[in-house]
């Protein structure tokens, strides 16, 4: 979709409206090549092929059909480069292959953060994620591009973790620390380090085939903090506590408790945190909307929709989507969150 323009804006009910100048079907003209060796192969895809991108503690994923060819034969590890239009959109590498009766090829490919599945112990001092995801890149011989500078730095133990946890931590530390959301993903075969950022690509009751809508308190979702701080050579311990009593009233007290080891920052760390959770967690998943290849997890997504007790007019932020190709369409299923709706992910 091409022409997307904020009309105007009302700030007390927080809604803002976008006017479409015009509407393009995307472009599904795909290309899939596949590395072994000194050889690169062009395949056949059959109908089906999916890829598919979350923004928390999983790797990039490609599944697709392809025709078996024994002058082109598959293998555990060949990297896939897939195409649209000659646009750049997946790179990875084969980690499953199932040889079908009616000599058909199912193929399952992963980006570069497969290998975050990986477990080891770290013990780093003063380090932000940046440098983490740096330093575990180097260490394993992994491909980065572009890192956003996290620049808060923490000292942390990981013991016996996976890749994808140690740098999951510092990351919510980060954000518990500074409000900011950041996601690690693979662009192409190169690791990325980002802050949410905007894809012009208006959803809405037209452009989405279908969807669902839920609202929670039951997880993530905090109205008391609760920081503690223990002196480790007078034993001394102090409470930081920071809470909203109209919510409370409302849902109960829903705790945050954690022993923290700097108390200096302890107040704005209780203030952040109260910010991040105090507020219904609603999710937004929309099934069959067109597709496009510029949308990833960790992207935001201007919706325009009324559903239940909310007019959602505003930029959601993509927890996971799924690119399918069928029948020369491109769709998406996406998963979008952003706490009240409000702008403020």
């Amino acid at each position: 979709m091409e022409g997307l323009k904020k009309k105007s804006e009302k700030k007390e009910q927080k809604v803002q409206e976008y006017e479409i100048s015009s509407v393009k079907v995307p472009d599904t003209d795909l290309s899939l090549l596949a590395v072994h060796k000194d050889k690169i192969y062009s395949l056949p895809v059959l109908e089906g092929l999916k890829v598919t991108w979350e923004r928390k503690n999983a790797p990039g994923k490609l599944t697709f059909t392809t025709l078996q060819d024994k002058n082109k034969k598959l293998y555990n590890g060949d990297a896939i480069m897939m195409k649209i239009s000659g646009r750049e959109f997946f790179m990875g590498f084969i980690f499953s292959l199932t040889p079908q009766k009616e000599e058909t090829l199912d193929v399952v490919a992963y980006d570069q953060l497969r290998y975050f599945k990986n477990k080891d112990t770290y013990a780093y001092q003063s380090k932000t994620t940046t440098q983490l995801v740096q330093m575990i890149a180097k260490d394993f011989g992994l491909r980065t591009g572009k890192l956003d500078n996290t620049k808060k730095p923490f000292s942390r133990v990981e013991e016996d973790m996976t890749l994808f946890d140690i740098v999951e931590n510092s990351l919510s530390d980060t954000l518990s620390s500074t409000g900011k959301i950041y996601t690690l993903y693979d662009e192409y075969g190169r690791l990325r380090l980002r802050e949410p950022w905007k894809v012009n690509i208006l959803l809405d009751e037209e452009t989405a085939q279908d969807y669902s809508y839920s609202l929670s308190i039951d997880d993530e979702v905090y109205n008391q903090i609760k920081l503690v701080y223990q002196d480790d050579k007078t034993k001394a311990q102090m409470t930081y506590m920071k809470n909203d009593l109209k919510t409370i009233e409302k849902w109960g007290i829903l705790q945050y408790f954690e022993k923290i080891d700097n108390p200096q920052e302890a107040k704005l760390k209780a203030q952040t945190l109260l910010k991040l959770y105090n507020k219904v967690s609603r999710t937004l998943k929309i099934s069959g909307a067109f597709g496009s290849d510029k949308v990833r997890a960790g992207c935001l997504l201007p919706v325009q929709m009324t559903i239940y007790d909310i007019q959602i007019a505003n930029y959601l932020l993509v927890d996971k989507v799924t690119h399918e190709f069928n029948n020369g369409q491109h769709t998406m299923d996406l998963e979008l969150c952003g706490g009240d709706f409000d702008g403020s992910y």
